[in-house]
C-alpha cells in the first residue's frame, strides 16, 4: 500500500492513455513476474522484498481497472453497481487463492 498513493495517478493516467488492455497486461505481468521472484525464497530473503514489491508497483493497474471499464461499457446508472462488483472480484479471487491452497497442502 506504500506504492499505491504514489502510483494511483500514474496508473490511471496510463489507463487513460494507453487504454485498458496494455493496462492490464502491465499489471497482470508485472503480477505474474512478482510472484516468481518471490518463489526464490530458498535463495535469500531478498527476492522475497523485490518479488512483493515488484508486485505492489503493478497493483494500482488491476485495482483501478473496475472503473474504467465501468465508464466504457456500462450507463450512467449501471456504473455504482458495476464498480461495485469489479472491486469485489478482486477481493474475492484473493480470498479464493487464499483457501485453494489449504485444500490441496497438507
Amino acid at each position: 500500500m506504500i506504492f499505491f498513493a504514489p502510483l494511483n495517478f500514474p496508473s490511471v493516467k496510463a489507463l487513460d492513455k494507453y487504454g485498458l488492455r496494455v493496462g492490464l497486461i502491465v499489471g497482470s505481468c508485472g503480477t505474474a513476474i512478482g510472484l516468481w521472484v518471490t518463489c526464490l525464497i530458498n535463495k535469500s530473503f531478498i527476492y522475497v522484498l523485490a518479488g512483493q514489491t515488484i508486485c505492489a508497483l503493478a497493483s494500482p493497474f488491476i485495482i483501478n481497472a473496475p472503473t474504467k471499464i465501468t465508464s466504457n461499457w456500462f450507463a450512467e446508472n449501471e456504473r455504482s453497481f458495476a464498480t461495485m462488483v469489479g472491486a469485489c472480484a478482486n477481493i474475492f479471487g484473493i480470498c479464493v487463492g487464499f483457501f485453494l491452497p489449504y485444500l490441496f497442502v497438507d
